[in-house]
């Protein structure tokens, strides 16, 4: 086995904290190479330069290098197109409290609220959720105040960036993890507890959602993205998925199944309608039928 081990020459253990320093020393620099400007002036900055990059001391890196137009704290006024990079770009760059546009640093502080007249309500469609990339959506925090949220290109929705750093800034962190907990429920309407998950989310929380979009009891589709999902709203006041609904008709109505500790003729109740056990063991009930609505089942007789 190859490698460096304690009883090796040139085996020396470095001290945490002087790790640290190093990493913030090269963190300083790499903003200094892009605030720095080109030609002489560069090099008539060398000496003050190499302090910062000697000591990795951050105080004054800013106020320093804003004469030159790198760094602009007060004066920039961020654009639509600029909120629309930040948030949909494949990549920008962020550290230090700043992002990094076309090779200059902005400060998370001068970032904007987005208007809520530029964000769409969340509402189904015939049964439809139809969420879009590029777009913005309005969820409405406890307060009452409207946040815009996106959709990513791995079929979620999340607060926007921006909103996120705005709301981190302004002192509003909860807006981040009301969101956060109303992008789980609407990828998954799923329950959940803290003890197992990031949330606490209810039966009754999953009902308020799902009132607020309009959804009606019965199959409703999510389409976030490219991701689309497909879900019963049934009767008996719970969301299932496609998957969970296909499992039990087929245990309903395949024959390689059969209900085996039934007698041919025994009768369901599902959905208000009578289902009769047929001699092949399968209930003639059609694809589509809320089969989670059970009203009444025979009991079973173990032979």
């Amino acid at each position: 086995m190859t490698g460096i081990s304690r009883n090796d020459q040139n085996w020396e253990r470095k001290n945490p904290i002087d790790i640290c320093r190093e990493n913030r020393v090269r963190e300083t620099t790499k903003i200094l190479d892009i605030l720095m400007p080109s030609g002489d002036s560069k090099r008539a900055e060398t000496n003050r330069r190499d302090l910062f990059e000697r000591t990795g001391e951050e105080e004054g890196i800013y106020s320093l290098y804003s004469r030159h137009g790198q760094l602009v704290e007060n004066s920039r006024c961020f654009s639509v197109e600029d909120i629309a990079e930040i948030n949909w770009a494949d990549y920008v760059r962020g550290f230090n409290g700043c992002f990094e546009m076309q090779g200059k640093l902005y400060p998370f502080k001068n970032l904007p609220k987005i208007p809520t007249d530029m964000m769409q309500p969340i509402r189904a469609v015939d049964n439809c959720i139809t969420l879009k990339q590029g777009e913005y959506y309005k969820f409405t925090a406890s307060d009452g105040s409207g946040w815009a949220m996106t959709v990513n290109q791995y079929g979620r929705i999340y607060l926007s960036r921006t909103e996120t750093e705005y709301a981190t800034e302004h002192g509003t962190k909860e807006v981040c993890i009301e969101a956060s907990k109303y992008s789980y429920m609407l990828s998954t309407f799923r329950t959940c507890s803290k003890e197992y998950g990031a949330h606490d989310i209810t039966e009754d929380d999953i009902t308020a959602l799902l009132e607020e979009l309009g959804v009606k009891k019965g199959f409703f589709t999510v389409n976030i993205g490219s991701e689309s999902r497909t879900y019963l709203y049934s009767n008996d006041g719970r969301v299932h998925t496609q998957f969970e609904y296909d499992g039990r008709y087929y245990a309903y109505t395949d024959s390689s199944v059969r209900l085996s500790h039934f007698d041919v003729g025994d009768e369901w109740i599902i959905a208000g309608k009578k289902y009769a056990l047929d001699e092949e063991g399968r209930l003639a009930i059609p694809y589509g039928e809320d089969i989670f609505d059970v009203n009444y089942a025979p009991p079973m007789k173990y032979k």
